[in-house]
């Protein structure tokens, strides 16, 4: 392979520039000294720097100049550190420049990239690349782990935490002794006793390993070991004072187990946590911190996602009820259902800046998943209401309508959340697997599915398309109560149908959010929700039986 087959092309533009477009023939027919003349001419272009420096990068490689190639490829991902292709010519070059750590660096730094892009998949070959060349890697270690965790393959990634604390407590880090209390229980959940890594302190970036630890307690909490779970997470959180993202994840651990007096004040800490992936409102109010809201006028925002909106909506209305003034801004589609069961409520469109202002005066602000610790809910007090959510008269009648020539059970199907949410590649599933409810006599299916998912029944007679009407969830509501079952995965759907009272068969993964505790059928939150886990991690086919034998017992009662 020559110098020129081993570089990655140059990145596509659209509609390129006439002076890009003849410095890139330029490159591409070998014309280097002309190239780098139009491309030092264009440089000063904001828009096009980022490109400039990384095909000047390509002329210096051209050139045999590999060192002076890395630098400028660095300088590409200093302006844009999403451009993939500068990653793999920075790993090129420190290649042949003979600079290992460089090319260590650009390969973990690549994989980082890809991770933060969602191609988790991807990263994982690099991972292992870097691991091959250098297993006494730590931050590789780490990352290939936690990538398989969140890929759902426990056994490999509880492998891979384990050997970055052997080389981390190498260095007499003192989380690296906590690699023993996950070892006394990890051998029953997931084999821990591979290959020590090879003798010598580690490579590269290091942590304190809380992050290793945290995603093996998790393993261990997935694979039933939820006591000894919660006891690793207690540890990290003492051992690293402010680790927002141990907070959080113990958090999560205590919620599973229905412990709240705990667990709602360590769900707190997401705000502290840099990455945390979701709208944050910023705007020049203090954040009401609890107590009594008489007289107060406060500012409620929803957070996360459709459904987390629509589970705590009603401790809005506590607010109400202890004399505070509330306004409600959540996402528009949300709007016009939450303002019709919401009469003593203004609910208002949340903005697309976390930093738009919004208008009225207000004392404070709250999130809303944030009133669960301010208001003391324990699991007592649930569910926080029943049927709280109704659909418009008008709108109702009119899906009604529409129904009414359908017979039979009449059952709605979502199947897919969004792909952006952090644990779609385990609680989404083809409609495809789906296929062996269709076969049930008495049954008349339709979907709810919205967003590209929905593509997967275009050629499908047997179900009846009802999400390409829908303009907002009010829609949705109203479709839903022509309904007599919903079967959906973990989404905003799921929580709208037992919102409104309507059974809901939920098909839930192994492990399952938060929200739905461990191993029951049921959940105190929603009265109208049974509950169909997976028996195994993935395995989908089996919970899809289980559910069928059920809804065809039901049909023939009908």
């Amino acid at each position: 392979m020559s110098i020129a087959d081993a570089y990655a092309g140059t990145p596509r533009v659209s509609a390129p520039p006439p002076q890009l477009a003849e410095a890139r023939r330029r490159l591409q027919a070998g014309d280097l000294a002309g190239a780098r003349a139009l491309y030092l001419e264009l440089i000063d272009q904001p828009q096009l720097t980022p490109l400039c420096l990384h095909d000047l990068g390509l002329v210096a490689a051209l050139q045999g100049q590999h060192a002076r190639a890395a630098g400028l490829f660095r300088q590409t991902l200093r302006l844009d550190p999403n451009r993939l292709e500068a990653y793999a010519n920075l790993a090129v070059a420190c290649e042949h420049s003979g600079d290992l750590p460089g090319l260590l660096a650009a390969w973990l730094e690549h994989g980082n990239a890809l991770v933060n892009l969602g191609q988790r998949r991807e990263a994982v070959e690099l991972y292992r690349r870097l691991l091959d060349r250098e297993p006494r890697h730590y931050a590789a270690a780490v990352n290939l782990g936690n990538s398989l965790a969140w890929l759902g393959e426990g056994e490999e990634a509880a492998h891979w935490l384990s050997h970055a604390l052997h080389l981390l407590a190498r260095t007499g880090a003192p989380l690296g002794a906590l690699l023993e209390v996950i070892e006394a229980r990890g051998g029953e959940a997931f084999p821990l006793d591979g290959q020590p890594p090879p003798d010598g302190l580690p490579v590269g970036p290091l942590d304190e390993g809380e992050n290793a630890l945290t995603t093996l307690a998790r393993l261990l909490a997935e694979r039933g070991f939820a006591e000894d779970a919660l006891a690793c997470h207690a540890r990290i959180v003492q051992e690293v004072p402010g680790y927002a993202q141990g907070h959080w994840n113990y958090g999560l651990a205590l919620l599973t187990e229905y412990d709240y007096a705990r667990g709602w004040r360590e769900y707190e800490w997401r705000w502290r946590w840099p990455e945390f992936p979701e709208f944050h409102r910023r705007l020049p109010l203090p954040v009401w911190p609890g107590g009594d809201p008489q007289g107060q006028h406060l500012l409620v925002w929803t957070e996360q996602g459709y459904g987390d909106a629509i589970q705590f909506l009603p401790l809005a209305s506590r607010l109400l009820e202890q004399g505070a003034r509330v306004t409600v801004e959540t996402p528009q589609p949300l709007v016009r259902l939450f303002a019709a069961n919401l009469p003593d409520i203004p609910v208002i469109a949340r903005p697309e800046r976390p930093d738009q202002p919004v208008e009225g005066e207000f004392d404070a602000m709250v999130p809303l998943m944030g009133l669960p610790f301010r208001l003391n809910l324990r699991v007592d007090a649930l569910p926080l209401a029943t049927h709280y959510l109704k659909p418009l008269p008008e709108d109702q009648a009119v899906w009604a309508e529409r129904l009414a020539d359908r017979t039979g059970l009449k059952v709605g199907l979502v199947w897919a959340g969004r792909a952006a949410h952090t644990n779609d590649a385990r609680r989404s599933l083809a409609f495809d697997a789906l296929a062996p409810l269709l076969e049930i006599p008495g049954v008349s299916w339709h979907s709810l599915q919205v967003g590209p998912a929905s593509r997967q029944i275009e050629c499908l007679e047997a179900v009846r398309d009802l999400a390409a009407q829908f303009k907002d969830f009010a829609d949705t509501a109203a479709a839903i109560a022509a309904l007599d079952l919903v079967i959906a995965v973990d989404t905003g759907v799921a929580h709208l149908a037992a919102a409104q009272g309507k059974p809901v068969w939920l098909l839930l993964p192994t492990p399952g959010d938060w929200r739905w505790g461990r191993e029951t059928e049921t959940t105190p939150w929603y009265p109208s929700v049974r509950i169909f886990r997976q028996a195994r991690p993935g395995d989908w086919q089996e919970t899809i039986a289980r559910l069928r034998k059920a809804l065809a017992q039901w049909a023939a009662r009908r």
